[in-house]
């Protein structure tokens, strides 16, 4: 292992397809507002990590936007862009817009209709597409956008799609990673508290084209990262304060759920007849389970550990198929007995923990 530090202090990480590090730093003194004078003011710079292991600090986007850019929103996009998010502090309102960097230069991309990512710190997260394409949470009715280079699709109701809000209203503050696109396209959302769960967070919503999924709506859920296989990894719990256990959605699961809208079949039909076992969950690794529901399940033991106790901060599902878990001063990989003990140098922080496409870990 090894360490990489700054003064100011890391606060995103993102891994290109390329395997290319990059991370967002807090910086003193830089992009502040017109308004202040003679104070300091925090602002952010993007740094590339070098194979040295040296930081190279990314020329200023001041000559698009004079802003500054949100600490937490950092994405890399399939074919090597880097996104951040310009936020509007001590701006006139509707300041809010993207900032592409391709390598060489910056580009400011205005945000959709409606779209105000200052107002809720990291709860609105980018995430693209199998094709490319840059998918947002937007504060219109629907509630998604999606930008292919040039312009912006808004989805609402009006467009024949069933609003996000039904029955979730407005997004989770639970967690940072409130949307995450599958490799068929489709998008993973968190849901909120709503009237018809009786106070409980909402789930996760599945947005698959036309029409939305739920899952396990009386739960409040921190964690969502989903496998190559399709499969949903999530950290949840039904009270907010209590232990957040390890969930499991299966594929099975949720093409069983979505064909419920036409002619619905059972879990067996789903999966040709067989029953999910254990070994169907994560190859290779024979879990413990309890059923939630047909083909939910909850991961209570991995062959080398309890998984009950409920201490993780994160999780990542590696290009390998893989599913890793950051917990509070080390990092374990599903059926493995080995507990990588994190560096001196730090503490992990949830919005910097990734998995790169060789199966190094950042």
């Amino acid at each position: 292992a090894r360490a990489t530090t700054t003064d100011g202090g890391f606060s995103a990480l993102t891994i290109g397809p390329d395997g290319t590090v990059w991370v967002m730093d807090i910086d003193e003194d830089k992009h502040c507002p017109p308004d202040i004078e003679d104070r300091d003011c925090q602002g952010t710079v993007l740094l590339r990590l070098e194979e040295d292991g040296s930081l190279t600090t990314i020329e200023d986007w001041a000559d698009v936007y004079d802003g500054d850019a949100n600490a937490s929103q950092l994405a890399a996009s399939p074919d090597g862009d880097v996104w951040l998010v310009g936020t509007q502090r001590g701006r006139p309102e509707g300041a809010e817009l993207l900032l592409r960097f391709d390598g060489e230069g910056w580009e400011a991309i205005p945000g959709p209709e409606g779209w105000d990512p200052g107002g809720r710190g990291r709860n609105r997260y980018l995430d693209f597409g199998p094709d490319g394409a840059l998918w947002v949470k937007a504060d219109v009715a629907g509630g998604l956008a999606r930008f292919d280079d040039p312009g912006w699709t808004t989805l609402t109701e009006a467009d024949g799609v069933e609003p996000w809000g039904e029955p979730w209203g407005e997004p989770s503050f639970f967690s940072g990673d409130l949307l995450d696109v599958a490799a068929d396209g489709s998008l993973w959302l968190l849901g909120s508290e709503a009237e018809e769960t009786e106070g409980a967070c909402g789930g996760v919503a599945h947005y698959h084209g036309t029409t939305w999924t739920s899952y396990l709506v009386e739960y409040c859920i921190h964690h969502l990262a989903i496998a190559p296989d399709g499969s949903v990894w999530l950290g949840a719990n039904v009270i907010y304060r209590e232990p957040v256990g390890l969930y499991v959605i299966t594929p099975e699961a949720v093409a069983a759920k979505e064909a419920e809208v036409s002619e619905p079949p059972s879990i067996e039909e789903a999966n040709d007849g067989q029953d999910p076992t254990t070994t169907d969950i994560l190859p290779g690794v024979l879990l413990s389970v309890e059923e939630e529901e047909p083909g939910i399940f909850k991961v209570v033991n991995d062959g080398a550990r309890d998984l009950a106790l409920g201490d993780d901060t994160d999780i990542v599902a590696g290009h390998d198929g893989g599913i890793w878990l950051l917990r509070e001063d080390h990092f374990i990989r599903l059926g493995s007995d080995v507990a990588h003990v994190w560096p001196e140098a730090g503490r992990p922080h949830r919005v910097g923990f990734e998995v790169a496409p060789d199966g190094t870990v950042w």
